[in-house]
């Protein structure tokens, strides 16, 4: 009987033990991901508030005035917002795919890595909308509308 306690005690103390430590695991796998999750909210709302309001503005007016500075930075929040968004949703599948493979490898440190893979999407996105600032411009239609277009439209209009 003795032996039987003992061994139970063990085991008991052995369960404990593992899950604590699950349970340690579990916080920081939820922490990684409310991180990707609170970084894609804000790439959504910078959707919401910005790109949808200013199309909603452009084919209600059908025209553009806010100046060659606004229009190449409307288009620059427009496509960083796209860009950090379909990050983020990569971001997470990656992550995702990562802990389902190496479940047990997963510490307490890993709070850093997700920070920086939060900040290259965030850096990622905003070199792949760079390019808007020297690509837009404002140009006026022959009717006298005054538009936000691409460089490669007014070239694209002389032919």
């Amino acid at each position: 009987l003795n032996n039987l306690i003992n061994f139970r005690t063990e085991k008991n103390r052995a369960t404990k033990s593992k899950f604590n430590s699950n349970y340690r695991r579990h916080i920081v796998l939820a922490a990684r991901l409310v991180r990707f999750k609170i970084s894609l909210t804000i790439a959504d709302l910078v959707v919401l508030y910005v790109y949808a309001p200013t199309q909603v503005i452009w084919i209600i007016t059908y025209n553009w005035y806010g100046g060659g500075f606004l229009c190449r930075t409307t288009k620059f929040i427009n496509t960083f917002s796209l860009h950090l968004t379909a990050n983020m949703q990569v971001l997470i599948a990656a992550d995702r795919l990562y802990i389902t493979t190496h479940l047990r490898q997963i510490h307490q440190k890993s709070h850093f890595a997700t920070n920086q893979m939060i900040a290259l999407a965030w850096i990622l996105a905003i070199a792949c909308a760079l390019p808007q600032f020297f690509v837009f411009h404002v140009y006026i239609l022959p009717g006298g509308n005054p538009q936000c277009v691409s460089i490669w439209f007014v070239s694209y209009s002389f032919y």
